[in-house]
């Protein structure tokens, strides 16, 4: 108590017999700083809470022989994740509005602080689908799948098997219309590969092979049309079957 009432030179310690306490009102002390941004609204004040987040509470500092010290550092840097993580997940939905990159930006320091927080692997992945980036959603997924099942023994909840499949749902449609844009192009080899791409990837196989059938008439292959429209006419609900016809 000493050193630190030098440290402090006689400002902001108050001693009282058995009692000693810090008088915020003379000293700025950053935790206290970090609870009150990280309480508010607004998106500057919860990014400067997220800035001024440097590590654990206390970390690398503690009491010989104090269970009691223990425990109250324990629940102190408890506490004080929970605030940061709900600072990190406000920004992230604020910021997702107006500016998805650093709102990616701000989720992927959320999953640094703490990487067993579904939560902030389900965010990213959301952010990676709305920006079209598919692959880095599938990335983020698996990640969090291999960190809950080596640390914790268990699998992602539901919600974030949901956000996941969300990611991969439009991926079929998607390279149909890219094949059928092809076609248009003249590029029938890459058409043919969306194609197939989106078949693997569970596109309804009628409308597929009727727009296979499609592409081979071009070419000319009208033997290989011919099957390929059959193909679609067999696979094809009864509402369908006329377009294939």
């Amino acid at each position: 108590l000493s050193v630190l009432g030098s440290a402090l030179d006689g400002a902001g310690l108050v001693v009282e017999g058995d009692a000693v306490r810090i008088d915020l009102g003379s000293l700025w002390v950053d935790v206290e700083e970090l609870r009150r941004l990280a309480a508010a609204a607004d998106v500057d004040s919860l990014r400067e809470a997220v800035e001024l987040h440097r590590g654990d509470f206390l970390a690398g500092f503690g009491l010989r022989d104090s269970v009691e010290f223990d425990e109250w550092q324990r629940n102190a840097t408890d506490q004080l994740r929970r605030d940061v993580s709900s600072a990190f997940e406000r920004l992230t939905g604020a910021l997702e509005l107006t500016d998805v990159d650093g709102a990616i930006a701000t989720a992927r320091r959320w999953v640094e602080l703490d990487p067993l927080e579904e939560v902030a692997h389900r965010a990213l992945i959301r952010l990676h689908t709305r920006k079209g980036d598919r692959a880095a959603a599938a990335r983020q997924y698996r990640e969090c799948v291999e960190l809950l099942e080596r640390e914790l023994g268990v699998r992602p909840g539901a919600e974030t098997t949901k956000a996941y499949e969300a990611s991969t749902a439009e991926a079929p449609n998607l390279h149909e219309l890219v094949g059928d844009l092809l076609t248009l192009q003249g590029r029938y080899g890459d058409a043919a590969r969306s194609y197939e791409t989106a078949l693997t990837l569970g596109a309804p196989l009628w409308s597929v092979r009727r727009k296979q059938g499609d592409l081979q008439q071009r070419l000319g292959d009208f033997e290989r049309a011919d099957a390929l429209y059959g193909e679609a006419l067999e696979a094809a609900t009864p509402e369908d079957r006329a377009r294939v016809l």
